[in-house]
C-alpha cells in the first residue's frame, strides 16, 4: 500500500507515444514548456491550454457584447424598465467589446501561423 505504479519506459527506438506525456519523458510534467523548437512549443500543452482558455474567456466576451446589444436593441422599441441601464451602467462596454474584438482576433490568427 501507498506505492506508486512505476510508469515503463519506452524502448529505445520505439515510436509508441504515451497518451498523457505525448514525447515528453514523464520526469517533466504537463506543463514543461519545450522551447527548443517552435514545433515542439506549439504542439506542447502549455500552449493547447492557453488558447482553450482563451476561447472560453472570448465567448464569456461574446455573451456580455450579445447582451448588450438586446439592452440597445430593448432601448430601441422603448421595453419598459429599461430607459437607461446602458449609459448608466455599461458606459466601458462599446470600447471594451471592440478592444477584445480585436485581441482576440489577432491572437487566433497568429495561432494558425
Amino acid at each position: 500500500l501507498g506505492e506508486t505504479a512505476a510508469i515503463p519506459k519506452p524502448k529505445r527506438g520505439s515510436t509508441k507515444r504515451s497518451l498523457v506525456y505525448g514525447d515528453r519523458h514523464p520526469d517533466q510534467g504537463l506543463w514543461h514548456v519545450d522551447c527548443s523548437s517552435m514545433k515542439n512549443f506549439v504542439r506542447g500543452p502549455f500552449f493547447e491550454t492557453s488558447f482553450a482558455i482563451l476561447i472560453m474567456i472570448n465567448t464569456i466576451f461574446m455573451a456580455l457584447e450579445y447582451q448588450f446589444n438586446g439592452l440597445l436593441v430593448g432601448l430601441e422599441i422603448e421595453y419598459p424598465n429599461l430607459s437607461t441601464v446602458t449609459s448608466k451602467h455599461w458606459p466601458w462596454a462599446k470600447d471594451t467589446f471592440e478592444g477584445a474584438e480585436w485581441f482576440f482576433g489577432l491572437a487566433f490568427s497568429g495561432e494558425l501561423l
